[in-house]
């Protein structure tokens, strides 16, 4: 919804299950920088989820900067992370954390080449609706470990709009193993 002084907020997006599902919704913000288009989403728990793609022929090392502000455009918190390497066509979602008081975000990438190498396609991910959460079993098909995986669930209406994120902690995986990781609702 606008805010006074005419700055959109971003869409919060929403289910209920009285409304009517055939009314059109709004889309994500989507920008575009250098090598990386965003899309952000606010997520029913006030908190951000940024999906990056990586729109370059070569690896990325992405830094993402978020700036909180309150309602008079005074930040109120900042949050920094990113992504060591997205790979070309590769998309990304990274959770901010909750951040109370806020109406308005600004966000500033930066991105450079990288020479590191993802194993995204050496890992092996299934997963089922357990109903009490979601259970990842993870496969490292390499023999050496790797040192970081990140694991998210998504959560979509039956529209296909994004409603919520919940991110896993970071977990190391030794070669040739495979573990399981249960994430909450």
């Amino acid at each position: 919804k606008p805010l006074d002084d005419g700055t959109k907020l971003p869409p919060v997006v929403e289910t209920d299950p009285n409304k009517d599902q055939t009314e059109e919704e709004e889309t994500p913000v989507v920008e575009e920088e250098k090598d990386v288009t965003y899309y952000t989403y606010v997520t029913n728990n006030n908190g951000v989820v940024v999906l990056l793609k990586n729109n370059s022929e070569k690896n990325l090392d992405v830094d993402l900067t978020v700036q909180f502000n309150d309602s008079h455009m005074r930040s109120v918190n900042t949050v920094v992370d990113g992504v060591k390497c997205l790979e070309p066509d590769r998309e990304v979602a990274i959770l901010l954390e909750e951040v109370n008081d806020w109406s308005t975000y600004d966000i500033t990438l930066n991105t450079k080449d990288t020479e590191k190498k993802s194993h995204n396609d050496q890992i092996k991910l299934t997963h089922k609706n357990t109903g009490k959460n979601i259970e990842v079993k993870i496969s490292n098909t390499l023999d050496e470990t790797i040192e970081e995986i990140h694991i998210g669930v998504a959560y979509y209406d039956a529209k296909g709009a994004l409603i919520d994120f919940v991110s896993s902690k970071t977990i190391s995986l030794e070669g040739k193993l495979t573990g399981t990781l249960n994430i909450d609702y």
